[in-house]
């Protein structure tokens, strides 16, 4: 039996006692045997209270030892202060799962809090016994009827069965929220899991039991942070491998990755930068707001019970091919506009197609995409079916959108609709903008395997979300990128970094380390005195740039040690003496400056690359827009490596700025592959090497020059910087 399996095991319990269960359903402790039991769940329940002899007809007991036999799940709805006392029996009873639904561990983010937890990890580990929670209103297993939560939800009446599978570290919204406005929609759920602080049973050992569960299909997780950012990453690559979509509300965007201030590439590449890119790495749709992760997940369910997601991988995707028709030209117009500012295509339509529409409607004009059949249709509510045959046989044509608005009564209409979509293999998404004033056409929609929305920009996105499915099932077969071998180089480095004495290592030294590498950097020269300099003067030749090098000083352009542009040995020598007098004032008085003389690099664009160790996914590449508006104006893109070259030559493509390096005012392209092939060395560079991030700020890109790339500025962070600040 493998391992994913007996955590399914650990949601389908035959014995439960419920420590602490009151026979008060005003209380938390209080609704829980009740829900059990009004859900029909069909084993042995033992509520432990000394106090009482039944609760909700069931014999009380006065701890766990009193129990008879082995006991599969223990629910521990105490104080968290009384925890402890329950350990032992937990281990004589031979319990599986051990849910703590009490507050007051870590969450408390106080020593006390903190301790306790530990103790909880420390017992789970040292027993065998698995833990959800604490801080947990529990779980929701429909397919079984073990109904173990406190949650009022669990008292909406025959809540809907589906093949959803939900996991939230949110209680309030996972247990809660979701639910309830899905089953008022007739959206149902296979589980619903609590992870609450997760001192064992974690989001991604969970999402593992749901990807292998044969009653989901699709998976929604409403995550707060994420503890293994690799094996959730191996998970969701897994998913996808088997089709099964996975729909993310990531609530809490704020940048962990604050801390991290010594480069622009730390400060861009924040935790939510990179979570977006890890669901796109793998597939994993990330949703916006509480309703889109049930209504998408409720529409990937019904295409897939209705066979419709395993579509032939030579026709468009269903977000390239869509059409869109409705009696309302306003609406129809509308959801046209909607679709095409947000990656939609309407194809023309083939000739045939404007044929059968002309003889449907009795016109003779030429129909646009999406199709406007004219107010003279409202009353013909068979012209609902007869359009979406003739639209649903053009070729081009991958999914349609009938577009209701209101109606005395629109079930004529409907059940057409869903008559057609029952006889073709493309897909049908009914957009339904108003109401009826009589007919079950809502219930007919709710109990159908078609999808329906009330909102365009909401069916837009959805079909976003189709479109990007489909693109995720045409890749999952292509090679992973590989790691270049630079096992030699990154042994040298990590033995220079180990006898470094300093968090970061400054442009000089980084750039040679990066030239080695085979990046093009700058001819330069460091210096300590002005002798030194007039020969590199010389040596490097006009004209040229210096700036002041010390291990105090970060921000140079601030402290003004740069100087441009200088083409005079004597404006050499008035730059070197400045740069020197300034980073005495400014620097450690213990630790003197050096100078580099560099040559000048005209007419370029600057734009920054970069990587950075996320501390949960992670080696990042950053590739945007650089010199002082990297931060500004954020014109960049991000990916987690390693990268293969043609995700990096995506992620150069996809960068707003990039164009102007792309023959703009008649200059000369650059060859976009010569950065991508940069961007895949310095991702498979941060993957081997002891830095925490690497920033090349600017890489400046001269269209004109004899060598279009350079690397002007850079600078390498150590990981032992990872927990500190180096600009404090």
């Amino acid at each position: 039996m493998n391992h994913v399996k007996r955590i399914g095991d650990l949601f389908t319990p035959k014995t439960i006692a419920v420590v602490g269960a009151s026979a008060d359903e005003n209380k938390f402790s209080g609704r829980i045997l009740p829900y059990l039991i009004r859900n029909g769940f069909p084993g042995e329940l033992y509520p432990i209270n000394p106090k009482r002899s039944d609760i909700q007809g069931k014999k009380c007991y006065a701890d766990l030892m009193s129990v008879p036999g082995t006991i599969d799940c223990v629910v521990f709805s105490l104080g968290a202060e009384d925890l402890d006392a329950v350990y032992d029996s937990c281990v004589a009873k031979s319990v599986k799962l051990l849910l703590v639904t009490s507050a007051g561990f870590a969450e408390r983010d106080d020593d006390i809090g903190h301790q306790r937890q530990q103790r909880l990890i420390d017992f789970s580990r040292r027993t065998g016994i698995r833990v959800l929670g604490p801080n947990c209103v529990g779980f929701l297993n429909l397919v079984d009827q073990v109904a173990m939560a406190a949650a009022a939800v669990l008292e909406f009446p025959n809540p809907p069965k589906g093949r959803i599978g939900l996991i939230s570290q949110s209680g309030g919204i996972g247990m809660a929220t979701i639910p309830f406005n899905a089953f008022e929609r007739g959206i149902g759920f296979s589980r619903i899991i609590n992870s609450g602080n997760e001192a064992d049973l974690e989001l991604a050992e969970l999402t593992h039991y749901l990807v292998d569960d044969p009653a989901t299909d699709v998976i929604a997780l409403v995550v707060e942070g994420v503890r293994n950012g690799a094996r959730l990453l191996q998970v969701l690559h897994l998913a996808a491998q088997k089709g099964k979509p996975v729909l993310i509300l990531k609530t809490g965007k704020s940048s962990l990755g604050q801390h991290m201030a010594a480069s622009h590439t730390g400060a861009m590449a924040g935790s939510d930068e990179v979570f977006d890119a890890m669901c796109r790495r793998t597939g994993a749709m990330r949703v916006d707001d509480i309703e889109e992760i049930y209504q998408f997940g409720a529409m990937f369910s019904r295409l897939i019970a209705q066979g419709k997601l395993n579509f032939d991988r030579k026709v468009l995707a269903p977000d390239q091919g869509c059409t869109a028709f409705s009696v309302s030209g306003g609406n129809v117009g509308l959801f046209g506009d909607v679709g095409s500012a947000n990656g939609l295509n309407f194809p023309v339509f083939e000739s045939n197609t404007q044929s059968q529409l002309q003889q449907l409607l009795n016109v003779s004009t030429t129909f646009n995409n999406p199709v406007d059949l004219t107010g003279g249709s409202v009353s013909d509510h068979s012209i609902w079916g007869k359009c979406l045959t003739s639209l649903l046989e053009d070729y081009q044509i991958q999914l349609a959108v009938p577009v209701l608005t209101v109606a005395r009564n629109y079930d004529p209409a409907i059940n057409d609709i869903l008559r057609v979509n029952s006889q073709t293999k493309k897909i049908v998404i009914v957009l339904w903008v108003g109401g009826a004033l009589s007919g079950e056409g809502k219930k007919l929609l709710q109990n159908s395997d078609v999808p329906f929305f009330e909102s365009p920009a909401q069916t837009v996105k959805a079909i976003g979300f189709l479109g990007q499915y489909w693109r995720t099932q045409s890749s999952i077969n292509q090679p992973l990128a590989k790691l270049k071998d630079l096992t030699v180089f990154a042994k040298e480095l990590d033995n220079f970094l180990q006898t470094s004495s300093v968090a970061t290592i400054g442009e000089f030294q980084s750039k040679q380390l990066l030239a080695r590498l085979g990046f093009p950097v700058t001819q330069e020269i460091q210096v300590s005195t002005l002798e030194k300099a007039v020969e590199a003067c010389h040596s490097i030749g006009f004209p040229l740039a210096l700036k002041g090098m010390h291990p105090d000083i970060l921000h140079k352009t601030e402290a003004g040690i740069v100087k441009l542009n200088l083409t005079t040995v004597e404006d050499v020598s008035l730059a070197f003496n400045d740069i020197i007098a300034k980073m005495k004032l400014k620097g450690g008085k213990d630790r003197n400056g050096q100078v580099l003389i560099q040559e000048m690099v005209f007419d370029g664009i600057e734009f920054i690359l970069g990587v950075k160790k996320d501390a949960v996914f992670g080696t990042v590449v950053v590739f945007g827009l650089g010199g002082i508006y990297a931060e500004v104006l954020r014109q960049f893109s991000i990916e987690l490596a390693p990268l293969t070259l043609e995700q990096a030559l995506n992620m150069v493509e996809q960068t707003p700025a990039i164009q102007i390096v792309q023959g703009a005012r008649g200059k000369s392209p650059v060859d976009l592959k010569q950065i991508a092939q940069l961007l895949v060395l310095l991702g498979d560079f941060g993957h081997l090497a002891q830095v925490s991030e690497v920033d090349i700020n600017p890489l400046m890109i001269c269209p004109q020059a004899e060598q279009p790339i350079k690397v002007v500025d850079a600078l390498i962070v150590l990981n032992q910087s990872l927990n500190e600040n180096p600009r404090s």
